[in-house]
Formats: C-alpha cells, sequence, structure tokens
C-alpha cells in the first residue's frame, strides 16, 4: 500500500505516466491500470491518501473489468500451456526449442523463443519451491528402503542380494539401517524391532513409504494400513502413517539420509567381501558410529549430541517383541479338525460345526480358532507335519469312550482300583490274569467298577471279599451276589475274616443243608 500512496502522490502531482512509471520502477501499463482503478472510485487522489490500508487495498486491487495490459491476452494464453509444457518437457528427448517451435506453429502470435524460455523458466521455479520443516523431540520417525540393495557371496559363491532398511529421527538424525533377508512383511518387522532397541524407546509416530508390506490399499487421505503393522502399532502404542503416493517431500528426512548411507556406509564397505547376512548386518552397524559422531557441516553439533537430548522424550519400548498373528480362514472336516497349511498339522474343533469355515489365527507359539467371531478351540502349536492335536471334549461321546478305550492297560485298572480297596484289586488282578490277552479282560474290569458306582464301594468291596473266598472272582458272580443283597445278609467272622449264615435268618435252613457258596449258586440259577 505504500507504493500505492506514493502512486497517488505523484498523480496528485500532476506528473505524467511516463514519469510516474520512471520514479516508482513500475511498467507504465502497472501505472495506468492502478490510476483507472482509482479514478473509477469517483474520489480524489488527496480523499484516498486519507483512507485505511484495508479501504484502499480494496480499491486498488478490485477489477474494473475494463482494463488490461496490451499483451495480457497473449500471456493468459501461454499461462494456460505452461503446466502442459512443464510435463511434456520431463519426456525423453523434448526440448525448450522443440516446445517454442510446436506453440508457435499452433500460436504464430504468440512470444518468441526467449521470452517462451523466461516465463517458462519462471513458471518452474514457483513449482519447486521448498519449505523448511521443523520437527519435535520424540515425535516421528521415518523409515524407508534404499534404492540400492546390499549383498554378500554365500558358501557356494552366489551373490545374496539384500534390501536394506534405513529408519531415522528427523529431529536429530539419528540413523538405524540394516540389510535384511528379504522385503517380506516378517523380515519388515524384526528389522525395525531391532532398530526400536538400537534407538532405546519408540516415537509418537512412524511414517512409512507406501509399501506394499505396509499399506493395503493406497488413498491419498485414508491409507488402510494392513493387519501385521496394525498389530506391530498396537503393542509398541505408535501411529502408522504412510506418505503422499509420489511424494517424497512428505519424508523429506529419510530420502536426505539414505543418500547419506550410501556415502558414509555403502561406500566405506565396497571393498570387503561378505560371506553371511549377519557378516554383512555387522558391518552396517559398524559404521554407524563415525556417521553418528561426524559434526554437521554448520554446526558443532553432532547427530548424537541432539539424540542425547531426543532419547529423553522417546517412549518405553514394551518388554516383550511383537509375536505375529496370522490369519487364514479353513473348513471344518468330517473328523472335526481343521488343517494349517503352514505346518499341516490338524487341530480339533467342537464336533457340532462339522463343514462350517472357520478362522485361525495362530503365532509362533499358539492357535486360536474363531467362529462367528466366537473363539471356539485353543491349541499349543505343533510343527509336526500331518500330526493331530485333538482334545477330548472336542470329541462326541461315542469317540471319547473309544479313546478312552484305547487308552485302558492293566495298570490303569489296578491303579483305579487301589483307590477302592485291596479287596478290589485282588479281583481286579484274578479277572485280569483270567484270559491270554489283557485286552480280553477289560470289559470285565468296567462291568465290576461299574457296580461299585451302582450299589456303592463298600457293598463291592463285601462282594469281592466274597468272591475271593469262594475262588469264582468274576463279574457276573460280584453282581449276582449284589444284586441278590447276599452281601447285607451274612456277617464277617472278624477273627477269620469267613462270612457266616446269622443265627435269625428265616431264608436259610442251616449250615448242614446249604453251604453259602451253594446259596449264592442257587439264587444266581433262580435269577436266570
Amino acid at each position: 500500500m505504500d507504493q500505492i500512496r506514493r502512486l497517488l502522490q505523484l498523480a496528485n502531482g500532476g506528473n505524467s505516466i511516463r514519469k510516474i512509471a520512471k520514479i516508482t520502477k513500475f511498467s507504465r501499463n502497472t501505472v495506468r491500470l492502478y490510476l483507472h482503478k482509482c479514478d473509477a472510485h469517483q474520489a480524489s487522489y488527496v480523499e484516498l491518501l486519507e483512507l485505511g490500508d484495508s479501504e484502499l487495498c480494496q480499491i486498488s486491487y478490485t477489477s474494473v473489468g475494463a482494463i488490461e495490459k496490451p499483451d495480457a491476452s497473449r500471456m493468459k494464453q501461454l499461462e494456460e500451456l505452461l503446466p502442459g509444457f512443464v510435463k511434456e518437457l520431463s519426456k525423453v528427448g523434448v526440448t525448450k526449442e522443440l516446445l517454442w517451435q510446436e506453440y508457435k506453429l499452433a500460436h504464430p502470435t504468440g512470444y518468441g523463443y526467449t521470452r517462451f524460455c523466461h516465463f517458462l523458466g519462471q513458471h518452474v521455479k514457483t513449482k519447486k519451491t521448498s519449505m523448511t520443516m521443523s520437527y519435535f523431540q520424540g515425535e516421528k520417525m521415518m523409515i524407508d528402503f534404499a534404492g540400492k540393495n546390499a549383498h554378500y557371496v554365500d558358501e557356494d559363491g552366489v551373490v545374496v542380494e539384500c534390501p536394506v532398511l534405513v529408519m531415522v529421527l528427523p529431529y536429530s538424525g539419528y540413523t538405524y539401517c540394516e540389510p535384511l533377508e528379504s522385503m517380506r512383511g516378517e523380515d519388515l518387522v524384526v528389522g525395525i524391532e531391532n532398530g526400536l532397541i538400537y534407538f532405546n524407546g519408540v516415537t509418537k509416530a512412524m511414517i512409512f513409504d507406501n509399501l506394499a508390506q505396509v499399506i493395503k490399499k493406497s488413498n491419498r487421505y485414508e491409507p488402510e494400513i494392513n493387519d501385521l503393522l496394525i498389530q506391530f502399532s498396537l503393542h509398541y502404542n505408535t501411529t502408522i502413517m504412510a506418505a503422499r503416493v509420489a511424494k517424497p517431500q512428505d519424508k523429506g528426512s529419510v530420502e536426505r539420509t539414505v543418500e547419506l548411507v550410501y556415502e558414509r556406509i555403502y561406500a566405506p564397505l565396497r571393498n570387503i567381501s561378505f560371506r553371511s547376512i549377519r557378516e554383512l548386518k555387522a558391518g552396517f552397524i559398524g559404521q554407524l558410529d563415525p556417521h553418528h559422531d561426524r559434526p554437521f557441516r554448520d554446526k558443532k553439533q553432532t547427530r548424537r549430541d541432539l539424540y542425547k537430548e531426543e532419547s529423553l522424550h522417546l517412549d518405553t519400548l514394551p518388554s516383550t517383541r511383537l509375536e505375529i498373528k496370522r490369519r487364514v480362514n479353513a473348513k471344518v472336516q468330517k473328523n472335526y479338525h481343521v488343517v494349517l497349511g503352514e505346518d499341516w498339522h490338524y487341530y480339533s474343533v467342537p464336533y457340532n460345526i462339522v463343514g462350517q469355515m472357520v478362522e485361525i489365527v495362530y503365532t509362533n507359539t499358539m492357535v486360536e480358532i474363531y467362529h462367528n467371531k466366537d473363539r471356539i478351540a485353543v491349541h499349543i502349536r505343533s510343527r509336526k507335519s500331518y500330526g493331530h492335536t485333538t482334545l477330548e471334549q472336542h470329541m462326541p461321546s461315542q469317540h471319547q469312550h473309544y479313546k478312552k478305550m484305547k487308552g485302558w492297560n492293566a495298570e490303569y485298572f489296578r491303579l483305579k482300583a487301589l483307590d477302592i480297596s485291596q479287596e478290589v484289586v485282588q479281583v481286579i488282578d484274578k479277572v485280569l490274569g483270567s484270559k491270554l490277552y489283557y485286552e480280553q479282560t477289560f470289559n470285565s474290569c468296567i462291568g465290576i467298577f461299574r457296580l461299585g458306582v451302582e450299589h456303592g464301594n463298600e457293598r463291592l468291596t463285601k462282594a469281592c471279599a466274597m468272591a475271593l473266598q469262594a475262588k469264582s472272582a468274576n463279574y457276573r458272580f460280584i453282581h449276582n451276589i449284589l444284586k441278590n443283597k447276599t452281601d447285607l445278609r451274612y456277617e464277617t467272622n472278624s477273627t477269620t475274616q469267613q462270612y457266616i449264615i446269622p443265627n435269625d435268618s428265616a431264608n436259610i435252613r442251616g449250615s448242614n443243608q446249604y453251604s453259602l457258596f451253594d446259596q449264592v449258586g442257587n439264587n444266581a440259577k433262580t435269577d436266570k
């Protein structure tokens, strides 16, 4: 506005447009334009000089529609074409002269070559302006892969290429870089975790390039982060951010750091032959200290000095590393198992969802199975190919019984009998020894134990003692004793441990008529 006021003062003094242009260093067209706008306001120059800056600005920059520079239409025409010319200039073989020739062919009254190059250059400069970025301590970390791979030579003499992960704290410039075995998501996460351990902390946010290992679906405003990095962000309590596609300025610090990595790590190691990925990683780590201890070109401080300040603002690392969860879908087979294809191992699920789809979520140690978002099974992960991990509660009742039967052996029945009494143990031993193969007696043993469930272990013990006395230790004999309640009608002689007939028994004729065991046998016949 000071220049506009100066222009009005000169015009009010009666100076010509030519003289005003000479004094103010404006072009005559510019002077004429501003005076025309002021004259259109229908106020004297003195009155305009008394206005405030805002009112005078409104007058000076309000279009009156009538006046344009003599070449305004030609300039406007060229300005519309300049963005297209800049785009064409990036193509192979395209020169400014070629663009000018095409321009003149389409617009014969257009600018000459010199003016054309001038306006084109001015347009390029305005598009290449840079902005000074300010970063706060512990706020961000920038992560990218170097464009050039490192390599080592394995035992067979094969050159193995390794992508190089580069991480930097933009405030201090403190850097971590590591050659990885591959660019797979799992290797990337391990590399980043190694970097966080090197930094001894984590920032509030991490900015990545639009890597396929990080971004599931690109979007200028809301890129979709993949599941693996979401797990990572939750475990380390940080935010994952993605730079815009083809916008390296969004992560300018790491772009510059990659160039420094080439100069200060790649170059010093160029003549060293590494024999393994481990040696290669050690070589890269060894070059970081000289880089961090080297002062900035225009400062006395080093990156390590700034890092010591910034490290106080980094968040604390969790006590454990991330245990990566992977997800796959599977169909429940007829044997109520699903297969984890990575190990080709089978895991059981409840039998009532046979034929339905489930989701398997697994880590290096655990396998969880979900159906309709509900967790229905948890197993310890097994790496045994074609093996089966089965929980008994997932099986139908008949399968549970069969499995239990397959696990029966002589020792199992002896231990079970020992929990009841010694008499039962003796009977079980006699039953087990009554056949050539133990397996032939298992059902009899189960039958004896069920008699204890039905009549009580105390009566079973008494019946077993009677069976041992009768030298008829088998299921049928013991069953008849309990069914006929013979064990309840006889008393035990405490001295001889023999069963005797009570004197008031109305059902027994006498010892000289029937023996105890004859009576049991007769009752057994009567039962039949």
